[in-house]
């Protein structure tokens, strides 16, 4: 393979033989693996069969056209990339076909130079493209729990911090809410680990439910949750943690009535900054205090930090 260029394969669709293996020859020639289909229903077959990230289809065919294979090959692989090519005088049909999901066209006589140009750009879009979605998936990776799909202990550390230095500049509040499974060992020590973890994933979904997208949610660690509130005034804040206390208490867990209560239920802590920390360690410490009080105070209650 030519040395920089990017492994692809590549259909091409065209009723004319000439220039079937005119385009198979430039193509091959620049390193790509290429394949031939000498009308539009055979095109079809071939994408049907094999993974090709490009194909290449005249316009005007006997029969099935390339709008048909261009039909076709999005109805199979969406996230296949498709060229039409086209005479001079069918520029508007091409044009035509990219509203219906072509990357570009080329235009008959052909033009070395150009075919090389156009089909490097999609392949090479192609490549950015999945670079960017393989960045993305692995950041999520990095910073997501996997059991519960919420932030990480980790990745909360790093947002509480950056929400700290947002409310310090724009002098806004910030909230920390963090809320504790009450009695989960002896969930989990009697109906078993497995049922544990639905229990979590179920609580998870119940916070993403009823919060905000601007809330931070993250399992802290083990059966502990932590929600950072940027902007909300302290009422709203306590009147969402009492909210979830008792969506919780009212929700009907499997096995629950096994645990001392009969129902599962939260201990909660809250802090506010700055009253209650102006840097994330003080603010951590003391929601820390906040929650134990709400657990030494026979839990399934919200507690603030100095009150």
């Amino acid at each position: 393979m030519t040395e920089g260029k990017i492994p692809a394969r590549i259909l091409i669709v065209d009723d004319e033989e000439i220039m079937r293996s005119f385009l198979a020859d430039v193509l091959t020639d620049e390193g790509y693996e290429t394949d031939i289909a000498d009308n539009g229903e055979q095109g079809i077959e071939k994408i049907k069969e094999g993974q090709f990230q490009l194909v290449i289809t005249d316009v005007k065919m006997p029969g099935v056209s390339g709008i048909d294979v261009l039909k076709a090959a999005k109805d199979i692989d969406k996230n296949i990339d498709v060229i039409i090519m086209t005479g001079y005088a069918s520029v508007n049909t091409a044009v035509e076909s990219m509203k219906l999901g072509a990357v570009d066209y080329i235009t008959k006589p052909f033009n070395i130079d150009q075919i090389k140009m156009i089909v490097e750009r999609t392949i090479e879009k192609r490549r950015m493209t999945r670079q960017i979605e393989e960045g993305k998936f692995y950041r999520e990776l990095v910073s997501t729990d996997v059991l519960t799909d919420l932030y990480n202990h980790k990745y909360f550390q790093q947002l509480l911090e950056s929400e700290i230095s947002r409310a310090l500049s724009h002098k806004r509040n910030l909230s920390v809410i963090m809320i504790d499974v009450d009695d989960f060992s002896s969930y989990n020590e009697i109906v078993g680990y497995a049922a544990g973890d639905l229990v979590l994933k179920e609580i998870s979904w119940i916070f993403k439910k009823h919060t905000e997208t601007s809330h931070h949610i993250a399992r802290f660690s083990g059966q502990k949750f932590a929600i950072i509130i940027p902007e909300w005034e302290k009422e709203e804040v306590r009147k969402l943690a009492s909210e979830l206390r008792t969506i919780i208490e009212e929700t009907k867990f499997e096995h629950e009535e096994k645990l001392p209560r009969g129902k599962v239920t939260v201990s909660i802590g809250l802090v506010f900054y700055p009253q209650d920390g102006e840097n994330r360690k003080d603010l951590l410490e003391h929601l820390k205090d906040a929650l134990l009080r709400a657990k030494k105070s026979g839990g399934n209650c919200v507690r603030v930090y100095e009150e």
